[in-house]
């Protein structure tokens, strides 16, 4: 299944056939939080579409950066981190707030018993002489809306910014301002968490640096180092028939369900939001109470 046809489902739920009460990028959106929110929330042996294995990743003075060092974001931080594997051998996880045995030698780990634990973003292991270790993990769901990055104009300013000439931007002069105000580009500011009109595109930033947008209205302070995404432009759009539903596809139902509470709430219909909420939540409840773990039997430990 595409977003294509997810967004079609959706559509049809907020009874908006002509596609005409609601911006295709903003459905976009509820739909992208919809399937973080899932991701986050529901039971890992759901997301098997999302493991990642990463192979010889390298270990620095005993620590991997999860912010640097894998290939892609990590889901709920450590506990998106599933296995260390060092040598061929499967490290023990530790406690983060259990790792004071570690300063006795005894109990530091070896190659053939190695051991880690995640704290401060970073994977720890043991021993610290080890140089690479494969990863699994649960990657972050893959953006539905390309988000493009941004630097400051020189001189930097509060209606100009810079786009990276390397993500692709139309090199043609005024291809984002359009001839009418109609026609003119909306974005949204990630960094500033604000909409722009463009009302002028310069490919080879006059003087500036290459990809000088100029906007309005003006920000409340300069552009700096940031990121943003067109919402009314077809160029942000283009893959979208063709990108899956990176989750399982049984989740669909639920994704949509989260989706339709923000669309409705989009729309100040807040009856209807809660509804479908209150739903939503009862399933992912339902879900998830199916891998609770059992503790009939266990013996106590003192």
């Amino acid at each position: 299944m595409t977003i294509h046809e997810i967004m079609d489902f959706l559509f049809v739920r907020l009874e908006d056939l002509d596609e005409d009460a609601y911006e295709s990028t903003e459905l976009i959106k509820a739909v992208e939080n919809a399937i973080i929110r899932v991701a986050n929330e529901i039971h890992s042996s759901y997301l098997t579409e999302l493991q990642t294995i990463q192979a010889d990743v390298t270990v620095s003075s005993g620590k991997i950066a999860l912010a640097s060092a894998l290939t892609y974001k990590v889901l709920r931080g450590g506990e998106g981190v599933k296995k260390v594997v060092v040598g061929g051998v499967e490290a023990k996880k530790l406690d983060a707030g259990k790792t004071k045995r570690l300063e006795n030698q005894f109990h530091q780990g070896t190659l053939k018993s190695p051991k880690w634990y995640v704290y401060a973003n970073n994977i720890y292991i043991y021993p610290t002489t080890v140089a690479k270790a494969d990863v699994w993990y649960l990657k972050v769901p893959d953006p539905l809306l390309y988000e493009f990055t941004c630097v400051a104009a020189s001189p930097a300013a509060t209606t100009e910014f810079l786009g990276d000439a390397d993500q692709g931007l139309s090199t043609s002069d005024d291809a984002y301002n359009g001839a009418t105000d109609k026609e003119r580009v909306v974005i949204y500011s990630v960094t500033k968490d604000a909409y722009f009109v463009v009302t002028d595109y310069d490919a080879t930033g006059n003087g500036h640096g290459e990809r000088l947008f100029i906007v309005s209205p003006a920000a409340d302070e300069n552009f700096g180092t940031g990121s943003f995404y067109f919402c009314t432009h077809s160029f942000d759009q283009l893959n979208l028939a063709n990108l899956t539903f990176e989750l399982n596809a049984g989740l669909r139902n639920l994704v949509l369900d989260f989706a339709e509470a923000e669309a409705w709430g989009m729309g100040k219909e807040l009856e209807r939001k809660n509804s479908v909420l209150a739903s939503a939540m009862a399933e992912l409840t339902l879900l998830n109470d199916k891998y609770k773990e059992s503790r009939v039997g266990e013996k106590s430990r003192r």
